[in-house]
């Protein structure tokens, strides 16, 4: 299996078995956002509580952890939360990923004499890495705008035996 049978399997079958099955990202986004959000608002209300609770009773240094703890927990959740915020607006909108795949569509119905440096920018804006399971004889990509355990594969070579 050469890297020559690996660009054959892309340039034949990517567009169809790879692009055409692009995860919709705003679903995901969504969901995430959504998470986060919630999280959050958890967190300042356990905030608000133990607070509410330091007013009412003698100063404790049980609460004084647990509050430093939970003030520590809602500052990584909205930084968590700012971070999803500017991931989101910087490359998960569905508009951006339909123009990339569209982008790499066009490239790859070129063909095999196609700007191969064009291509490789194209799919490197779309795709977080692929593994090349030799093994198995297939590709799989990691789509950048869907979660990790999101990916496509592509039948490049017929499976090692033995």
């Amino acid at each position: 299996m050469t890297v020559e049978e690996v660009e054959a399997a892309i340039f034949e079958r990517v567009e169809c078995d790879v692009l055409a099955h692009a995860p919709h990202p705003d679903a995901e986004i969504a969901t995430q956002l959504t998470r986060a959000e919630g999280a959050l608002d958890g967190l300042d209300r356990q905030v608000d509580a133990i607070l509410d609770t330091l007013l009412d009773t003698p100063k404790s240094a049980a609460l004084q952890v647990r509050l430093a703890e939970a003030e520590a927990a809602r500052k990584e959740q909205r930084e968590a939360l700012s971070n999803l915020r500017e991931w989101a607006g910087g490359g998960g909108d569905a508009a951006v990923v339909a123009l990339r795949v569209g982008n790499v569509g066009e490239l790859i119905g070129e063909g095999q004499a196609s700007d191969r440096a064009a291509l490789n920018a194209a799919m490197l804006r779309l795709f977080d890495h692929v593994v090349v399971d030799v093994a198995a004889g297939t590709l799989r990509f990691a789509w950048k705008h869907a979660p990790e355990a999101e990916t496509a594969s592509l039948f490049w070579a017929w499976p090692k035996t033995g």
